[in-house]
């Protein structure tokens, strides 16, 4: 589940609603995931406000921060420009009908610009589907066609309003798929990328949310029954930050179910999620860095 949005969510004991910007409060997403919260079967799972606002200023930017890594992480080292900058990762459980929520929290910092973004790209990638794998767990994803969303009588909002299709397999042990809406907004000084799984597609053999065991024979994994599966929803919020120049604050919420089933509710997977998340974030970092040093060449000939 982490490839298909760096994850995090922790669950407050006293939850009250975040200020959303204007610019994403026309989100259709991000407003409900924060309350009343995502339903799983019957459990309502808000997630935390973003730790920064875009209403603040530089030191309230870097007070909040300071209070959100705590005594154990000084921000300057947070703060390093490096593939092995600190990663700020907590997990959490809540139990819910067959099994638990996790809930996961993670932020971290890259080095680039906002307004250099490209959503066009981002987008069109998304359209053409696309994979992964970090850690032990793969991944999958294609666009849902026009036609199938009409079908169902679904007209999407714009081109920043998309349905995909994710495809999960877990430890080589589970299978999971599952059919999400996603949604960006962006402001001045943040962006935001919201999902959720939905039911719309619930009637269609090939985009429900489902899941099922594996078994190994030989090289080839086999799949057992299928079963109805309850979901995810998260967002994560990329956020300009004042005080240090060319640093972006990326911090993601991310809330899924994994049934007692799948691993008779141990902590196989719940004890791999840091590792994961890690991965991911240190694959992001690299990328974002060999994109850096090949445009430089770039910009010096245009000075040229």
């Amino acid at each position: 589940m982490t490839q298909a949005l760096f994850m995090a969510l922790a669950l407050m004991s006293t939850f009250q609603v975040a200020e959303i910007e204007p610019q994403h409060a026309s989100n259709p997403i991000i407003s409900g995931l924060m309350a009343p919260g995502f339903d799983f079967q019957g459990v309502k799972v808000p997630l935390p406000k973003p730790t920064l606002q875009d209403s603040m200023n530089a030191q309230e930017q870097r007070a909040a921060l300071v209070e959100a890594l705590g005594p154990e992480v000084p921000i300057e080292e947070f703060l390093r420009d490096s593939v092995m900058a600190p990663v700020m990762v907590k997990v959490r459980n809540v139990p819910y009908g067959e099994g638990a929520i996790r809930l996961v929290d993670l932020s971290f910092v890259v080095y680039g610009k906002l307004d250099e973004i490209d959503l066009g790209r981002a987008k069109q990638g998304a359209a053409a589907g696309g994979g992964g794998q970090g850690g032990s767990m793969a991944f999958e994803a294609r666009t849902i066609g026009v036609q199938t969303l009409q079908a169902n009588g679904i007209k999407p909002a714009g081109d920043q309003d998309l349905y995909s299709h994710l495809a999960f397999s877990v430890m080589e042990k589970i299978g999971v798929e599952t059919s999400c809406r996603s949604f960006t907004s962006i402001s001045p000084k943040s962006l935001i990328v919201a999902l959720q799984s939905v039911p719309e597609f619930q009637a269609d053999a090939k985009l429900a949310n489902r899941w099922w065991p594996m078994e190994k024979q030989g090289d080839n994994l086999v799949p057992g029954e299928s079963q109805n599966y309850p979901g995810l929803a998260g967002y994560a919020k990329v956020s300009q930050l004042d005080f240090q120049p060319g640093a972006l604050l990326i911090e993601a919420h991310l809330a899924f179910a994994e049934p007692e089933k799948w691993f008779n509710g141990g902590a196989a997977l719940r004890s791999k999620l840091g590792l994961i998340a890690q991965l991911q974030v240190r694959a992001l970092r690299r990328e974002i860095s060999k994109q850096r040093k090949a445009e430089r060449p770039e910009a010096e000939k245009g000075t040229e």
